[in-house]
């Protein structure tokens, strides 16, 4: 496979950020930050609804001080082309959904897939809040990018508001919770059949995605994708493994943000669309 030539950078906070995380990303702070703005806390340049009971204090901190998914948000606010429809998986609470829909043109489609029920209210606030010119639509729905066929439900585990995995139906039944799924082909079929960005943060599901979607997956112009050294059936698929994957399907990386070896966020456009 050919390997990237973009050099890939490291996250490092700077001092300023760490002396925030260190000191003021706190509960006390969060509290703070949430009664004085009356859960409405500015995030860059959208506004975030923090007044459901399942965002913690430290997350209201995070995102008041802009450390919240940090290294989303910035490369979202630089590399999001406006004049695209956007399909977002793994939306969350939709903070960063409201960044991407400060980004485009009115009239855009703007689709957000989070398949835990309990980030649904929250992010169907912040898209009134943030997306009243575009076209959107919230899928609370898991993503299933099977080989063959489709399980009709699968087991999400939640750690936390912002950490959940995503298992087989036929996982221990004692554990999780029973979500619906959609295939990838079907969501694509919500938006217009024009060009479109595919922002994705599914926690290592990208790797059954790029070996079971590659004709899908080609549609889109832009890839924004936080990249995980992931198992799957048995075989251990690294980062550089998936980035070489992605440019072989027809993209260019424009940047790509380390944060640790495993773990990093990319952007892709399809060669020859700059």
């Amino acid at each position: 496979m050919p390997k990237m030539s973009i050099a890939r950078t490291q996250f490092a906070p700077s001092t300023f950020q760490k002396t925030v995380r260190k000191f003021f990303c706190r509960p006390y702070f969060g509290r703070l930050i949430a009664k004085t703005s009356g859960n409405q806390i500015r995030f860059g340049n959208a506004t975030i609804d923090t007044s459901s009971h399942v965002i913690d204090p430290l997350t209201k901190a995070a995102i008041f001080w802009g450390t919240y998914e940090e290294v989303e948000a910035d490369l979202v606010d630089r590399f999001v082309d406006p004049a695209l429809h956007v399909l977002e998986i793994g939306a969350s609470l939709g903070v960063i959904s409201a960044r991407i829909a400060r980004r485009l043109l009115a009239g855009r489609a703007l689709i957000c897939v989070e398949p835990n029920p309990a980030c649904t209210a929250t992010l169907e606030a912040n898209l009134r809040i943030n997306a009243g010119h575009l076209k959107t639509t919230v899928v609370n729905k898991a993503l299933w990018s099977g080989q063959t066929g489709a399980d009709k439900t699968m087991r999400m585990n939640v750690t936390d508001i912002n950490s959940a995995r995503i298992e087989s139906a036929a996982s221990d039944p004692n554990t999780g919770s029973t979500v619906e799924t959609v295939r990838f082909s079907d969501l694509l079929a919500l938006l217009p059949d024009e060009p479109l960005s595919l922002v994705i943060d599914i926690e290592g599901a990208e790797v059954p995605l790029l070996l079971h979607e590659e004709a899908n997956i080609r549609r889109a112009r832009q890839l924004i994708m936080e990249l995980h050294e992931t198992e799957y059936e048995g075989r251990t698929y690294s980062v550089d493994w998936i980035a070489d994957r992605i440019t072989n399907l027809g993209f260019e990386c424009q940047a790509a943000v380390m944060r640790n070896p495993g773990l990093g966020v990319f952007v892709f456009n399809k060669t020859g669309s700059r």
